[in-house]
């Protein structure tokens, strides 16, 4: 037996082996639907954002999705408050404190459009 581990140890790490290898099992065989299809969003999606709460009338960035604001092109207003490069110094680490910031609080609008094949038009989509 290692050091340092006692019974208890040892069975609790079986145990927990036991459960991350049944739900690795469990997981690849919900992946294997049949009945399904799977159509990605992943991509570039037109992008904006707002001060309210109603859609932009225009969308004028682009975004890969997955993927986060500051992959927006054009850049964000605001891209220099968030994705500074922050230095070693403490005076500038203590201005980097992020309740502290100045800043306007955005809603972020995605928008793609998607085709949808034929043959599943009479299918319900989630």
């Amino acid at each position: 037996m290692p050091q340092g581990y006692t019974i208890n140890h040892i069975i609790t790490m079986k145990k927990a082996f036991i459960l991350i290898f049944f739900s690795f099992i469990f997981s690849l065989l919900i992946a294997q639907d049949k009945g399904r299809t799977v159509i990605t969003l992943n991509g570039e999606w037109e992008f904006e954002q707002t001060k309210t709460a109603f859609p932009p009338a225009k969308f004028t960035r682009k975004i890969p999705v997955p993927g986060l604001i500051h992959l927006a092109v054009p850049r964000i207003e605001q891209y220099d408050k968030f994705f500074q490069r922050p230095t070693n110094s403490a005076e500038m680490q203590e201005q980097y404190n992020f309740l502290n910031m100045d800043y306007t609080p955005m809603y972020n609008w995605y928008r793609r459009k998607i085709n949808i094949d034929k043959n599943l038009s009479s299918q319900q989509f989630l």
